[in-house]
């Protein structure tokens, strides 16, 4: 199992309600010497509520390790995914 699919379970095992979670990994310019930039967008689907986190290449120094961009936008989108399912239904 890759790394976005187990962040992605986690956050399906704490809300049962999540409809889709869709995570795209771009790398908007291809650098050699220094290190690729991600660009990461989570899309997280529930009922009522389409939630979008995203995480632009803005630092070669955090940005520099997927897993590391990754993981903070999991992260947010943890937090943002609970707010909303403890607003709206209760926990899974």
């Amino acid at each position: 199992m890759n790394h976005s699919k187990q962040e992605q379970a986690v956050v399906v095992l704490f809300c049962d309600r999540i409809i889709q979670c869709h995570v795209t990994v771009a790398i908007p310019h291809r650098r050699h010497k220094t290190g690729n930039l991600f660009d990461i967008t989570i899309n997280i689907s529930l009922p009522g509520k389409d939630i979008v986190i995203s995480r632009e290449a803005q630092d070669e120094l955090e940005n520099k390790d997927l897993r590391h961009v990754l993981k903070e936008a999991f992260e947010a989108a943890y937090r943002q995914v609970e707010e909303y399912c403890h607003q709206h239904f209760e926990p899974a």
